[in-house]
């Protein structure tokens, strides 16, 4: 998607460089200070089209590079191919007898190889029901210990009764001291 987006983009014609106003400002926002204005708009403009330039001219280095490395790859890995090929040729013509026995592991291997990961997956599946269940019974006693201890609390404390007492005279000489 990237390379459709550089491949559109384009150099643009750099505007020539503006010429610098040589008046005075008397008066602000007069016609010096709009010729100052545009001159500075000028070289803004300038400047970030020399940037966008120099940016567009960069990524099609890059996507030239790219393209030229691309397309040395893919000729040594077509040499490659056919290199192999080639030996592949041979040795199916010399040693028919020796490719079928290669073959005959390989379906060993790959059946073997396959049966272990049915088995990995089953113990992945039992460890995580295992984990599970302890979980589960974790939860299951911390919530039965937690209801017992608050049953446990509330039967204490009914067994209690706040009572208000009469004050006494020292009571009453403390209530009149602080007043």
């Amino acid at each position: 998607m990237q390379q459709a987006a550089t491949s559109t983009e384009q150099v643009l014609p750099v505007p020539p460089m503006p010429q610098e106003p040589h008046c005075v400002s008397i008066i602000n926002g007069g016609t010096c200070d709009q010729l100052r204005a545009q001159y500075q708009q000028s070289l803004s403009y300038r400047q970030s089209v020399v940037t966008h330039n120099a940016l567009v001219i960069g990524r099609q280095q890059a996507a030239q590079e790219a393209a030229a490395a691309a397309q040395q790859a893919a000729a040594a890995n077509n040499q490659q191919v056919q290199s192999l090929q080639q030996q592949i040729a041979d040795l199916q013509h010399q040693r028919d007898q020796q490719v079928q026995a290669l073959q005959k592991q390989l379906s060993d291997s790959q059946q073997e190889q396959q049966t272990q990961i049915v088995e990995a997956a089953k113990q992945k599946s039992a460890a995580h029901d295992e984990g599970f269940l302890h979980g589960a019974s974790y939860g299951v006693g911390g919530t039965l210990l937690l209801f017992a201890v608050v049953y446990g609390i509330r039967r204490l404390l009914r067994r209690f009764t706040v009572t208000r007492r009469e004050p006494t005279a020292i009571d009453e000489k403390r209530r009149a001291a602080s007043a």
